[in-house]
């Protein structure tokens, strides 16, 4: 029994086989051979559990096999197949790592002073608030057209915050923000003839990229009271944006006997950006007056409760994305600058 869909060709060992069960991943597999311009030879032996065979030649083998995990990746059946239990997992794994870092502060910072709190938020794709959509098309004569819409999509946040009051009126926070985005990608290809002439043939393509940031932000914030409860607080800063990885999406179409393949990728310039952040919101805490000394015991679930509005952005542009087409004998590429600018609506728990 093989538990790989990879093995040494049996009749000569100077190459190795891929295997795949469906001409759609096949074709995908090909297409990322091609991206990296890995040579191969393509069979299909219809007597196979998986009939679709690509010999590659030993010395590409490690860059044809992490091809290989990549698309596997994409398309293997998940783990957990319901997206609910998925969630549900996730959620709770996430409780018991928040409970555990809870236990720990609390018996790291006897004398420190620190407030602890945890933060849930929504990043809404509102053109208003800075989500705009960004187009770049490849338009040059004797060449294909090709147009890419970026539309950003929203994502969702969780942070762990640390904060040190300095007196009453000002405080410092930090902390690890973990943040979720999306956006789609809208292509437009535009063919051309033998001479280089366009002949209005105009094919569409639709593909969501969905990446992971890393934040830790440093943020000097002030406090206005309203209430011996109530307070509002105005804060400004900045931070360190990491993005750990490259994140990219390929896709197809065939129309009539013609294949149409296509990828777009959102990449980085650097693993870092700063961004300037600022902050604003309202918060109710139940110990009143009382609430302001994190040394202070409470009897209350959470020492604070907190809305806000969040807005950042990126000082440098480092996030840059490209487009790419290919049909038949053609291929064309545009590329563009990510928006720098994001709005997230927070809610945050104030633990200890």
């Amino acid at each position: 029994m093989r538990w790989t869909n990879h093995f040494e060709h049996p009749g000569d060992n100077r190459y190795f086989v891929f295997t795949f069960p469906d001409e759609a991943e096949s074709r995908a597999f090909q297409s990322r051979l091609e991206e990296v311009k890995i040579p191969f030879e393509y069979h299909m032996d219809p007597t196979e559990r998986e009939p679709h065979l690509f010999a590659i030649h030993r010395k590409h083998f490690r860059a044809a096999l992490r091809q290989n995990h990549l698309l596997k990746a994409k398309t293997r059946t998940k783990f957990i197949p319901t997206a609910g239990l998925r969630w549900l997992l996730l959620i709770g794994t996430g409780l018991v790592v928040c409970l555990a870092i809870l236990g720990a502060f609390r018996n790291a910072r006897a004398q420190g002073g620190w407030e602890l709190a945890v933060e849930a938020g929504y990043l809404p794709a509102v053109e208003a608030l800075g989500a705009s959509s960004i187009f770049s098309i490849a338009d040059s004569a004797g060449t294909p057209f090709l147009s890419a819409k970026w539309t950003p999509k929203g994502g969702s946040r969780l942070a762990v915050r640390l904060t040190h009051p300095l007196n009453e009126t000002w405080s410092v926070t930090t902390g690890v923000t973990i943040q979720r985005i999306a956006a789609d990608w809208e292509l437009t290809f535009e063919e051309i003839n033998g001479i280089g002439e366009r002949v209005g043939n105009v094919t569409e393509g639709f593909l969501r990229l969905r990446g992971v940031r890393y934040r830790i932000p440093i943020i000097a914030t002030t406090t206005v009271r309203l209430t011996n409860e109530q307070r509002v607080l105005a804060g400004a800063g900045f931070g360190a944006d990491f993005s750990p990885t490259d994140i990219f999406a390929s896709g197809y179409l065939q129309i009539d006997s013609a294949y149409h393949d296509f990828r777009v990728t959102e990449s980085r310039t650097r693993i870092w950006n700063v961004p300037l952040l600022a902050e604003v919101g309202w918060e109710f805490r139940p110990d009143g007056a009382l609430g302001w000394n994190p040394k202070q015991p409470t009897e209350h679930l959470f020492r604070g409760v907190y809305l806000g509005l969040q807005w950042s952005r990126e000082l440098f542009q480092t996030r840059w994305g490209e487009a790419q087409w290919k049909y038949a004998l053609q291929e064309q590429r545009t590329r563009l600058w990510m928006g720098p600018t994001a709005v997230g609506f927070v809610a945050r728990f104030t633990l200890s």
